[in-house]
């Protein structure tokens, strides 16, 4: 299952289909297909778009969540400089993000994965703190 359709599904299981597919302002269809990982092809970006607002994730992050290779460059120094924005937002994890940052420039492809998880994870946390 693609990172994007387990987004989806988890947030489909707590807000519902057809209330998520309305709020997103896509089509309950396209948005099930998407959760259940059943598409053949790679959504619109406009539908991506719409699921990065709805999900509260940069574009460009919803993109990768589809398996969509954007081939952007990553630094060890964007990579840390993410995760100590994301230990300042979240400080209870700090002690991953550390063990994080120390693996960063032995694991790039390790630590692309784990920030990708971290930052949806963080984006859920900003809306309970938010809402």
């Amino acid at each position: 299952m693609s990172q994007l359709s387990e987004a989806l599904s988890k947030r489909v299981e707590t807000e519902g289909l057809r209330p998520f597919a309305k709020r997103l302002g896509i089509a309950h269809t396209t948005l099930d297909s998407l959760a259940r990982n059943a598409r053949t092809s790679a959504p619109e970006i406009e539908t991506l778009q719409r699921i990065a607002a709805g999900l509260e994730l940069p574009l460009w992050r919803v993109v990768e969540m589809a398996g969509i290779n954007l081939e952007l460059p990553q630094s060890d120094d964007d990579r840390v400089r993410r995760l100590v924005g994301m230990a300042r937002r979240h400080p209870a994890l700090q002690a991953l993000v550390d063990h994080l940052i120390e693996l960063a420039p032995n694991r790039p492809e390790f630590v692309d994965g784990m920030l990708g998880y971290l930052e949806y994870e963080a984006a859920k946390l900003d809306a309970i703190d938010r809402g």
